[in-house]
């Protein structure tokens, strides 16, 4: 009988195989722990707190809901998150376009000017947007918050748009124009379809990186109970019902669903973004 021979690297493969195992698990257990409590009540929380509830107690749902106005704070994310995402992407569409396949004076400049955004910390310059939020009548206010997420995705947005247009070829227009379309039926009827994979992972990136999550600057400049987003929201909650483990927990269980949701889909749509720009596939 055939015997495949060990060596060093095949050990070395099967260790590195554990460890990865093993750093996945470690990661993935607090997200465990987090579902388990949502299920335990208050005793079961301390007698038991890392097992699997000896009763599983799905009233802890309703209950968090009702204590902590869940859909207020769902809404007012969902508000911000789409209003930046739709914001983000049709002003990084239009400068990434005009700078990539436009010809005019300092275009590089400008292009420039609008990456360093990328490397300022938002702390630098978050006391003069709060003073002319207020100037401005926008503070506690959705279209506020929204456009200040909109400045912080728009660098990373446009850079990524900007190297999607240039992979696309000229004769794109060139047809377009032979057939009579302007450049902004151009725009919007022919070239934009062509960057639906850029589209994606910018939405994913704005969801993940600027929105959703994105704790600091809502809690500096909302100061409106009623429109806070739910990180804001759960912080407050913690506050209040600290000792309540069981309603915390499937708070927390209830905010992190899209989360979950949204990085379930990214991981693909980002790689086919990859391979439309570069044919690895």
């Amino acid at each position: 009988m055939y015997r495949k021979k060990i060596t060093p690297r095949r050990i070395l493969a099967g260790s590195s195989s554990l460890l990865l195992i093993i750093i996945g698990l470690t990661f993935l257990y607090p997200i465990l722990w987090m579902l388990l409590i949502s299920f335990k009540s208050r005793e079961e929380i301390f007698t038991n707190p890392f097992g699997f509830p000896q009763t599983w107690l799905f009233q802890n749902y309703p209950d968090a809901i009702g204590t902590f106005d869940f859909p207020r704070f769902f809404l007012n994310s969902f508000i911000y998150t789409s209003g930046t995402i739709l914001l983000t992407i049709l002003c990084a569409t239009l400068f990434a376009y005009a700078i990539a396949r436009l010809e005019f004076k300092f275009k590089r400049f400008f292009l420039t000017y609008v990456q360093i955004g990328m490397v300022i910390p938002i702390a630098v310059i978050i006391i003069s947007l709060y003073i002319q939020l207020g100037d401005m009548g926008l503070r506690n206010t959705h279209i506020g918050l929204i456009l200040i997420y909109t400045a912080s995705a728009l660098p990373i947005a446009v850079t990524i748009f900007y190297g999607f247009f240039r992979t696309l070829p000229y004769e794109l227009e060139e047809s377009a124009f032979i057939e009579g379309c302007g450049i902004i039926r151009t725009f919007f009827s022919i070239i934009l379809p062509n960057v639906v994979p850029a589209i994606s992972v910018v939405s994913i990136i704005i969801f993940m990186n600027h929105t959703w999550n994105e704790f600091t600057i809502a809690f500096l400049i909302i100061d409106d109970v009623k429109m806070r987003s739910l990180p804001i929201a759960l912080t407050y909650f913690i506050s209040l019902l600290g000792t309540q483990w069981g309603l915390l927990g499937a708070t927390m269980v209830l905010s992190s669903i899209v989360s979950v949701v949204v990085y379930l889909i990214a991981s693909e749509k980002i790689e086919n973004a990859i391979g439309t720009t570069t044919g690895i596939k």
